[in-house]
């Protein structure tokens, strides 16, 4: 299965959100989306599961067009785990992670055998057991952070699309975030993630799309992706490899000012 997108443009009013971009997802790949802020990164993870309305442009899943998947068929194929992680539910965090597998519920009957297995294998995967009967109110920022990569794990969709899913982690937790997502990957799921850690991006993800202003502006390796050409022109920064001969990218270190 392949996820496609082909010329989509996407305005917010007069301002161009995405403008005409094209890129393309495998079964068994890691790809990190990376770019400043404002650069049209969520809004395209938005667009591809039709949560924002497109103005333009293709985009297909398995070659067909994603408009003809009905609701429970583009659940079922696309898990998202958005940017935002304010939860306003007064709900344990396994009843969270149990959301996940609305799409295969039917009525309002007890979850099935799969379904709790499905759960126990998300919780587990996020290090989240211990607390699974906690309300998702009381956890910390960090853990409910893990609780809902959990709940887009549970979907056990081909095409695993994650907003930044390391923002509000501890240094630890971000590796394990990280392998998590390698590991779906190396099992066979597609897995699309937004990264402003350029670090782990170049460490982890099996190929990088760099975008500006709604535009692809490289495509690649992560050693190609992160030169310095592309770091001082899309990003205004240099960076200071820690080991140049096994470091692509290292740390960033200093900011460039654009001349008027």
């Amino acid at each position: 299965m392949r996820l496609e997108v082909a010329e989509v443009t996407v305005k917010a009013g007069e301002a161009l959100l995405v403008d005409a971009l094209g890129m393309a997802l495998d079964r068994g790949e890691l790809v990190g989306l990376i770019g400043p802020n404002g650069a049209g990164k969520s809004t395209l993870l938005k667009t591809i599961i039709g949560a924002r309305r497109r103005c333009a442009g293709r985009i297909t899943l398995g070659g067909r067009p994603i408009e003809a998947l009905s609701g429970f068929e583009r659940a079922r194929a696309l898990a998202y785990l958005p940017q935002e992680s304010l939860v306003e539910w007064q709900l344990p965090a396994r009843a969270v992670v149990m959301l996940g597998r609305f799409p295969y519920r039917r009525g309002f009957g007890p979850p099935a055998d799969a379904c709790e297995a499905a759960v126990d294998r998300a919780l587990a995967a996020v290090d989240a057991s211990a607390f699974a009967h906690r309300s998702i109110k009381s956890l910390s920022g960090g853990e409910r952070a893990r609780v809902l990569l959990a709940r887009a794990l549970a979907v056990e969709a081909p095409m695993l699309l994650a907003d930044e899913p390391i923002a509000e982690l501890d240094p630890y937790h971000q590796l394990h975030v990280m392998e998590i997502l390698r590991r779906k990957a190396r099992d066979g799921t597609g897995v699309l993630v937004v990264q402003h850690d350029l670090t782990l991006a170049a460490r982890f993800m099996d190929r990088l799309i760099l975008i500006d202003r709604g535009r692809v502006v490289a495509e690649g390796r992560p050693g190609d992706v992160l030169s310095a050409t592309n770091l001082e022109r899309v990003y205004r920064i240099t960076a200071r490899p820690a080991n140049p001969s096994r470091d692509p990218l290292g740390s960033p270190w200093q900011r460039v000012e654009r001349t008027p």
